[in-house]
Formats: structure tokens, C-alpha cells, sequence
């Protein structure tokens, strides 16, 4: 065999090598993040199926049973064979609280499950949901607290604010196949409940040390990014999940009684993510 014959025996299999090597240095760069757009995606799907426009809905609903399954494939190879890269983002203080897009974006992909009637697939990405969030919940804050830095995480654009978007979309989704749940529905209500209220103790401490960043120290144009507008919609989602609350009937005594509470915090929660929007306007121009 000349020399050229064997170069075109094995020319397919080197670049077939080149591409398992290119493929494996995208997977290895993944960022965790990028289930912020299933997140995205399912809720125009969501709010576009609520306003009667189910055509458009169900084409935005069919392309996130593509990407959120891709998603995981990238994220599982990734964990398979590039675990030290999976493993500096999770011990990362600027990345580690991008993980809760995973949370978020498995609850607004059930949310369009219940909303067409699988009740069963909504329960199960709520519960996966829910398992991830008790993992990360404890894991991020322990990162935050024995790994970050004066010169490390910043708060104004870390991405922490994502935390409330993961627990409060638990609260939505919980609330919203909670009625479907037979015996169990009183407990799945008042975890619902219970999840708002951790939502909105996140959303202090963060919100503090927020506009302390911003209102105390410089800003400059590094600072101001597209994660500066998660500060309103952290506030926006746990409105929505008061909203939730607020509209479903418990049939617990003990949680009708909070619906008074309920609906004052949320309608101050509305007020001040519309508050924060002009201002965010500003800092982008």
C-alpha cells in the first residue's frame, strides 16, 4: 500500500478524531447558564398558550422538548468527560448560582406540561426540579461563604439573583399541580407556601448587598450586563408566584388566612420590579 493510499485510509478516521476533540472542548466550555433558555422560551410559550395563542405556543413549546433534553445530553457528556471544568464552575462563586437555570427551566417546561394536561410529566420535572434546588440551595452558599473573596464574586454580576428565579419558579409549579395531588395536596400547598417565603428571604439578602454594591462603590461598563436585569425579574417571577398562590384554593385554613399577607407583599413586590425597570434603562444607556 503506497503511502498515499494509506493517508486516504485514515483521513476519515482523523478527522473523525477532530471532531470528538472539538466537540469535547465545546462541552468542556458549556456554561451552566444556558438553561436560561428553556427558561425564556416556556414562558412565551406559557403566556402565549394563557392568551389563546396556542399555534405559536405549541411551536415554542415542541422546540424546548428539543433543547431541554440537548441540554441535559451536553451537560451529562460534559460531566462524563470533563468533570474538572463541571466541577471549577460549581466552586466557582460568579458561576456556581447559574446552575438554578436548570431548576427554573425544568419548572416553566412543566408548567407547559400541566397546561396541556400532563399532570404526571409536570410532577416529575417538579420533583427533579426540586431535588436539584435542595442540592444547589446548600452547595451555593456553602461556595459562597468558605470560597468567595473580597477580589472574587461580585454581586452585580454573579448571577445570584438566579436563586430566587429557581425557588420561586418551585413555588409556581408546586402551586399549580398541587390539586392533582390527592392526599398529598395539603403538604405539596404548604411547601408551595414555604418556598415564596425562602424566595423572598433570598431576595432581601441579595437585593441588600446589591444596592450597596451599586450605590457605594464604582460601576463601571464591565458592570453593566444582562444579569443586572435579573435584580427586576427575580422581584417579577415572586410576584408571579404570590399571584399563583393567591388564585388557587388550598382548602387549608391555615394558608387562606395568609392570602391577606400574601397579597399585600406581592403587590408590593409588583411595584418595586416595575421600579427597578427605568433604572436599569439608565444604567444601559
Amino acid at each position: 500500500m503506497s503511502a498515499s493510499q494509506a493517508r486516504e485510509k485514515t483521513a476519515p478516521l482523523d478527522g473523525l478524531k477532530r471532531l470528538v476533540a472539538w466537540l469535547d472542548g465545546q462541552v468542556g466550555r458549556l456554561f451552566p447558564g444556558y438553561f436560561a433558555l428553556v427558561m425564556a422560551t416556556g414562558i412565551i410559550s406559557n403566556t402565549l398558550y394563557l392568551d389563546g395563542h396556542r399555534g405559536l405556543s405549541n411551536l415554542l413549546f415542541g422546540a424546548n422538548l428539543v433543547i431541554f433534553p440537548w441540554l441535559m445530553l451536553l451537560t451529562g457528556l460534559r460531566a462524563a468527560r470533563a468533570s474538572k471544568a463541571l466541577w471549577a464552575d460549581l466552586t466557582n462563586p460568579r458561576l456556581v448560582f447559574s446552575f438554578f437555570t436548570f431548576v427554573a427551566a425544568s419548572d416553566v417546561l412543566g408548567l407547559g406540561m400541566s397546561l396541556r394536561g400532563q399532570i404526571d410529566l409536570a410532577l416529575g420535572l417538579w420533583l427533579v426540579a426540586l431535588a436539584a434546588w435542595f442540592i444547589l440551595i446548600y452547595f451555593s452558599f456553602a461556595v459562597l461563604t468558605f470560597l468567595n473573596t473580597a477580589h472574587n464574586a461580585n454581586v452585580v454580576h454573579g448571577g445570584w439573583l438566579i436563586a430566587i428565579v429557581g425557588t420561586q419558579s418551585l413555588a409556581i409549579l408546586g402551586t399549580m399541580i398541587a390539586p392533582d395531588q390527592g392526599a398529598l395536596a395539603p403538604a405539596v400547598f404548604v411547601l408551595a407556601h414555604m418556598l415564596w417565603g425562602v424566595g423572598l428571604a433570598l431576595y432581601g439578602i441579595f437585593i441588600t448587598l446589591f444596592a450597596y454594591r451599586i450605590f457605594f462603590f464604582d460601576v463601571g461598563p464591565d458592570d453593566i450586563t444582562p444579569l443586572l436585569w435579573v435584580v427586576m425579574g427575580a422581584a417579577a417571577i415572586s410576584t408571579n408566584a404570590g399571584s399563583t398562590l393567591i388564585l388557587e384554593d388550598s382548602g387549608v385554613p391555615f394558608l387562606m388566612s395568609m392570602r391577606p399577607f400574601i397579597d399585600g407583599v406581592t403587590l408590593i413586590m409588583w411595584a418595586w420590579a416595575t421600579w427597578w425597570i427605568p433604572l436599569l434603562i439608565l444604567f444601559g444607556l
